[in-house]
């Protein structure tokens, strides 16, 4: 098979997989590792390698590349896999009813929801869902609003998850009275509460209560974006990308805890080089405010991929307001 000379490389390599060997003249390389785990395996020691690599390119919106990985993702974990995932984080992404409603109805399919959800406008991107998320955690919510008392009762029940599932149930059931929840995005939340399998949904009936949730801005594709047939084929291998080694993976949290051995007084605090460890696309609420900070400044997943981590000017005021509340760093993950 053909696998990815380099990262951001058009050159390829010949790998065979059965024998183990490679044209790059390197028989212990990365391509011949990969690539026989994969094929050979099934993913055994990279299955949340190709899982991390998918997710990078749908937060980044890279339709190729999101299914390539969704492609060994079938692979490994079987048909179902991929739109499962896309189920499980469409909150942790965008706030999209529609696409939520779409990617739990029976009609779904893998090719169009990839393309959709990679051009839908993420959480990052909306300054409304960011202010909400912010008020939330810091309590500011407008006085005398159902938003602020919700926003309330949940914090003080966050560790009584009996609490926790009846307010939900109670402002669900709100929302659809009032008409803001049609009957198939209400079943969307209580199917993802239900499964314990969710992400924000929170602050999506946040944005609902405080009438702030932006306008369905992308609808479903009406054409889907070709893709070359070998990158979703399995004859041919992307290297997956620096972002994808995160603490979802073995190797991410070893380069990380390498990387804190070697700059014990640092950390991976904004503004601090942490090459060769990328956390511009990681999740968690570090790297959430990196991308927030940087698309403000940008604009465009492209002026954002040019830009290291300790590159972005974060302004101090919001980085003062961050820390007030964020309650742990990345280097957290991988102590």
């Amino acid at each position: 098979m053909r696998v990815q000379a380099t990262r951001e490389s058009t050159a390829w390599v010949d790998v065979d997989t059965a024998r183990r060997t490679c044209s790059c003249c390197n028989d212990t390389c990365e391509h011949v590792e990969l690539a026989s785990d994969l094929v050979l395996d099934r993913g055994r020691r990279n299955r949340w390698l190709v899982r991390s690599a998918f997710h990078k390119e749908l937060r980044r919106g890279n339709v190729q590349e999101a299914r390539h990985w969704a492609a060994w993702m079938v692979h490994c974990d079987g048909r179902d896999a991929p739109l499962e995932y896309l189920r499980k984080i469409w909150s942790e992404e965008t706030a999209n009813l529609e696409l939520a409603v779409y990617l739990h109805g029976s009609q779904a399919r893998l090719p169009t929801a990839i393309a959709w959800f990679c051009h839908a406008t993420k959480v990052w991107q909306m300054p409304a869902w960011w202010d909400v998320f912010q008020a939330h955690e810091e309590g500011t919510m407008p006085t005398g609003t159902r938003a602020a008392r919700w926003s309330a009762e949940m914090r003080d029940a966050a560790d009584d998850d009996a609490a926790l599932a009846e307010l939900r149930d109670q402002v669900l059931d709100e929302l659809s009275s009032d008409g803001r929840l049609t009957a198939q995005q209400l079943a969307v939340f209580r199917t993802r509460y239900e499964s314990g399998r969710f992400e924000n949904e929170d602050i999506v009936l946040l944005l609902l209560l405080c009438s702030r949730l932006p306008a369905c801005d992308v609808g479903r594709p009406d054409s889907l974006p070709s893709v070359p047939r070998r990158f979703v084929d399995g004859s041919t291998l992307l290297l997956p990308p620096v972002c994808a080694y995160d603490y979802h993976t073995a190797v991410g949290k070893a380069r990380m805890r390498a990387w804190l051995a070697a700059h014990p007084d640092s950390g991976f605090g904004f503004g601090v080089d942490t090459t060769p460890v990328d956390l511009r696309w990681a999740g968690g609420l570090a790297p959430l405010f990196w991308r927030v900070q940087a698309w403000r400044q940008f604009g465009s997943t492209a002026g954002m991929d040019a830009t290291a981590w300790h590159e972005l000017g974060v302004d101090a005021e919001a980085l003062q307001r961050f820390a007030a509340w964020c309650g742990w760093w990345p280097e957290n993950m991988v102590a």
